[in-house]
């Protein structure tokens, strides 16, 4: 271990501003309940100085990480401690020594449920019990992913302010009123799915799951990744019941899928056409028109953006860029796209613009995004919708994109610009207005590219 001196007093230092602050306490509490019990985890709050320094180190780990995963700081980020060898060791041994003290049930695949509909292809149906599907969770076969799930959380380094980190979006309130539910008998059995990830199986048959038509039993094979793609706080609220009470008798409707993570991605985003998730991450996720997929294509392919990218709205302190819903709408504005070929063709041209974009601006794109928004709408959110058009206006004409260095070096970005007021871009104070985007977008198709035009023949 790298400063098991300097992780123990983060640790400690941390659990102090935990003591004064209930809402992070209770944050703390369900996220750490698979780990550590919730009256060991006040007696840590209670005295930490006294208590810390002589835990063993896999609970001193799981303080340190689920303490970021509530509220993230960089003093609290494993890999300044451990290597991955070492956190994966540890994380083995911890659990197993959980299993050995009885404190966990133990899973492996392969795994066979019993009493199992076959509803179609990839597609069963079964009921189970809630310690049985608690020790899936505590033996980490079932995991949280993020691609078929709701969107993160961004979350600002209390300790970097620069530094945003991506976290799960987990209601913790709704996580307790479901565990309070359960512990009543009064919780729903409503159904949860899992998938179980098309090409993840390490069995040498390729399968992931293998259905027995005869005695109706369906086997998880060994390897296999199993995501939740539905239920992800009933998962969480009913494993918090049973720590609290082992038990309880809970059951639930399991569905679980044998579907290619896009496949996934529909799925949850059917379930969600009623369910509240937001609107941009239900688009893109259904992929129902080919300006999410050639928009889905461009991020897949140019990573830096793709970070900056958010499906809500952005406050000014967040460095995030622009929205999926803008981009989404700029692109179907601008460029026809009417199949496959379209997709693959527009998302090849607007990675190569937005990639010189970026690079020729590191500072604007990939610097301090929060510091230049203050004097300039060069890399506000907004802004987005006037370069997808002035890419469309290029690609139209044959221009090369050597040129967009210099097209973009002659606007006049600044919240003072005498044409962005007069274009009620921006007001006197030199805020935003409403319905920017159209305005923007507007404004950029008065540029004059003639100079920048290709003269027939001539390369």
């Amino acid at each position: 271990m790298k400063n098991n001196e300097l992780l123990i007093e983060s640790v400690i230092e941390n659990l102090k501003e935990f003591r004064t602050q209930k809402k992070l306490r209770n944050d703390l509490q369900t996220n750490i309940i698979e780990y550590v019990m919730p009256g060991d985890l006040l007696k840590y709050i209670k005295s930490p100085e006294e208590i810390i320094p002589s835990l063993e180190i896999g609970t001193i780990y799981y303080l340190a990480k689920c303490m970021n995963e509530v509220r993230a700081s960089t003093s609290l980020q494993l890999d300044k401690y451990f290597t991955a060898r070492e956190m994966k060791e540890i994380e083995t041994t911890f659990r197993e020594k959980l299993i050995d003290r009885g404190e966990r049930a133990s899973t492996e695949l392969p795994f066979t449920f019993e009493n199992v509909i076959k509803i179609g292809e990839g597609d069963y149906i079964l009921s189970i019990d809630g310690r049985t599907k608690k020790s899936f969770m505590d033996s980490h076969i079932l995991q949280y992913n993020q691609e078929t799930q709701r969107e993160a959380r961004m979350v600002r380094d209390k300790n970097d302010p620069n530094n945003i980190i991506p976290m799960p979006k987990v209601n913790k309130k709704s996580v307790r009123e479901i565990a309070e539910l359960a512990k009543k008998g009064e919780l729903i059995q409503t159904m949860v799915t899992w998938n179980a990830r098309l090409g993840s199986s390490d069995d040498e048959s390729g399968e992931e799951l293998i259905y027995n038509e005869d005695d109706k039993t369906l086997t998880i094979l060994k390897g296999t990744l199993l995501d939740v793609v539905d239920g992800y706080h009933r998962l969480q609220g009913i494993a918090m019941a049973l720590n609290e009470n082992p038990n309880l008798d809970i059951r639930f409707k399991l569905n679980i899928l044998n579907f290619s993570q896009a496949q996934a991605k529909k799925y949850f985003a059917q379930l969600n056409t009623y369910n509240p998730v937001s609107k941009s991450r239900v688009r893109e996720l259904a992929a129902r028109d080919y300006g999410v997929e050639a928009l889905n294509l461009l991020l897949d392919e140019f990573q830096d953006f793709k970070d900056k990218v958010t499906h809500r709205g952005i406050s000014p302190r967040q460095d995030a860029l622009t929205t999926h819903s803008i981009l989404h709408e700029a692109i179907n504005d601008n460029f026809k796209i009417e199949n496959k070929r379209d997709v693959i063709k527009t998302a090849k041209y607007l990675t190569k613009f937005f990639k010189e974009v970026f690079y020729s601006f590191p500072d604007e794109f990939l610097g301090d995004i929060v510091e230049i928004r203050k004097k300039s709408i060069m890399n506000a959110p907004s802004m987005f919708a006037g370069y997808v058009k002035l890419a469309h206006m290029m690609q139209e004409n044959n221009i090369d994109l050597e040129n967009l260095t210099d097209i973009v070096n002659n606007i006049d970005f600044s919240r003072d610009s005498e044409k962005l007021i007069g274009k009620e871009i921006v007001n006197k104070e030199g805020k935003i207005t409403t319905d920017s985007k159209t305005k923007i977008a507007a404004c950029i198709s008065t540029i004059n590219l003639d100079k920048y035009v290709k003269e027939e023949g001539v390369k």
